[in-house]
């Protein structure tokens, strides 16, 4: 993503103490104490000046700076002497430049983040002569504590030394990478294993450990409504598609389960289909709140509760256990059924040759608050002070620069001030969403949203015209929810998909 919400912007302008300009290394020595020739690097005071904070993101104002500003931290400018990203840029470690922690607090107050009073810091760095160009980052969170709430977003801005057009995987590419909520199998196979115990213990069903309830399957006569039972269990009509794997809807698959099979045992004459019957709940006792009672058949049985008994592992799975306890959504969790290998979770994504689900290390963190500048700069030989620079936020977007002493030339040994062109702007944030949803009551077809069939889902429309009528005033639309598609995992320099 780049520059998804436009609701900070921060520049940056400089001052530093020249007094003379040349082409020779020798006279910008002698004349200027700042200058570096060993490094070709002069000593400059970098101003960073912040605006008005942002308003409207789908994080807390605390993890988003909406209304107030949280401060940039880990912040890091890179040098150029070309524009980045118009063609490959190579830039060495010594080009990387760290600025301190600009944050709220005794260096600035909150309170002087306003629409019309900008804040500014002074650091004090050395920049390479040649600059011409800018990539700024920095993130809005020093620590993340709850990865959920305030997102995460890795780099290899310590390590990267190149910016390409074409993005490659060579590791010296800057990149941004969100973060596996799952990323290895190991964290979700022991309760996947468990709850395919579960599953495949119901299937095995036997009666005498001979007559297996799968052995009933297509068929007639007494055993009709228990081999009908195996089959829905087993999906059967719909062999080898997948089924939600998540521990609530394996319980409520077994919970239906029960009480088809239960309906059975308790009306059904034939003592063969009545013995099955028996086995098959005799197993769901085994592993959920179900209770048997009676000295001998027929038993009563009874669902006590939604939940799961405790595993042979310790581990109780109650109704709202997997996979949200590892934070994935329980749609995550995908289950198969064949007649070979029984039940089994899908992890990759794929049933066969065939893409059914998202494979579970894809599912990420939200991206974390951070910021982004490729600008270019202004520049100028004269001295700057701190009252030199506009002093609020709609002056400093509206400043002549160009007027006003400044230029785009490269930094010189006679550079005095510096100014990036471009306002600091969202690398990467979690934008506002959204969503109208009709009233039911009105006379057009905004108030209520229909389908195309002009139909609505809840309610009558007789007519199909939104004219304010007694039917269109009780049209309603339930929504249960609304999927969102997928982001890149991986990012390249300007925060755009790799």
């Amino acid at each position: 993503m780049k520059n998804l919400a436009l609701m900070s912007a921060i520049a940056l302008t400089g001052a530093v103490g020249f007094t003379a300009c040349s082409s020779s290394n020798d006279v910008a020595e002698d004349t200027n104490p700042n200058y570096n020739p060993e490094t070709n690097k002069v000593k400059t005071e970098f101003v960073i000046n912040v605006t008005q904070p942002g308003e409207r993101t789908r994080m807390t104002a605390a993890n988003a700076g909406a209304g107030t500003f949280q401060g940039l931290r880990h912040m890091q400018l890179i040098c150029f002497t070309n524009t980045p990203g118009t063609a490959d840029n190579a830039f060495e470690t010594a080009d990387k430049l760290s600025l301190t922690d600009f944050e709220s607090g005794p260096s600035l107050d909150n309170t002087d983040v306003t629409l019309t009073n900008s804040s500014s810091k002074v650091y004090t760095m050395f920049l390479p002569v040649n600059t011409t160009n800018f990539l700024f980052y920095a993130t809005a969170l020093n620590s993340i504590t709850d990865k959920f709430a305030q997102g995460s977003l890795g780099n290899n801005l310590a390590t990267a030394t190149t910016v390409v057009t074409t993005p490659t995987a060579a590791e010296t590419d800057i990149k941004f990478n969100l973060e596996s909520i799952v990323p290895t199998l190991t964290t979700i196979t022991t309760p996947q294993g468990y709850l395919t115990t579960i599953l495949n213990g119901i299937k095995d069903a036997k009666v005498d450990n001979t007559n297996t309830w799968a052995s009933t399957h297509g068929a007639t006569g007494a055993m009709t409504a228990i081999g009908n039972a195996f089959d829905q269990f087993t999906n059967q009509a719909h062999s080898g598609d997948v089924r939600q794997g998540s521990s609530l809807a394996i319980l409520n698959m077994v919970k239906d389960l029960f009480g088809a099979v239960n309906s059975d045992y308790t009306l059904q004459t034939d003592a063969d289909a009545k013995a099955m019957a028996e086995a098959v709940l005799d197993k769901i006792v085994e592993y959920f709140d179900v209770t048997k009672t009676g000295a001998a058949s027929p038993y009563t049985y009874q669902w006590n509760s939604d939940a799961y008994k405790t595993g042979t592992d310790g581990a109780t799975f109650n109704t709202n256990s997997y996979p949200e306890t590892q934070g994935l959504p329980n749609g995550s969790a995908v289950i198969v059924y064949d007649n070979t290998n029984g039940f089994s979770f899908i992890n990759d994504g794929t049933n066969g040759a065939a893409a059914v689900s998202t494979a579970y290390d894809k599912f990420t963190y939200p991206s974390q608050l951070t910021y982004y500048c490729n600008s270019g700069l202004w520049q100028t030989t004269a001295g700057k002070t701190t009252s030199d620079y506009p002093t609020s936020s709609s002056a400093w977007l509206s400043y002549a620069w160009n007027t006003n002493g400044w230029n785009g030339n490269a930094v010189s040994a006679a550079t005095r001030a510096v100014a990036m062109k471009d306002n600091i702007t969202y690398g990467a944030a979690q934008l506002l969403s959204t969503i109208k949803l009709g009233t039911g009551v009105g006379t057009t077809s905004e108030d209520a949203l229909v389908d195309n069939a002009s139909t609505v889902t809840g309610g009558v429309v007789s007519d199909n015209v939104f004219d304010g009528s007694t039917a269109d005033k009780t049209i309603t639309l339930k929504v249960h929810g609304i999927l969102i598609g997928g982001q890149p995992a991986t990012s390249v320099y300007d925060y755009l998909p790799y």
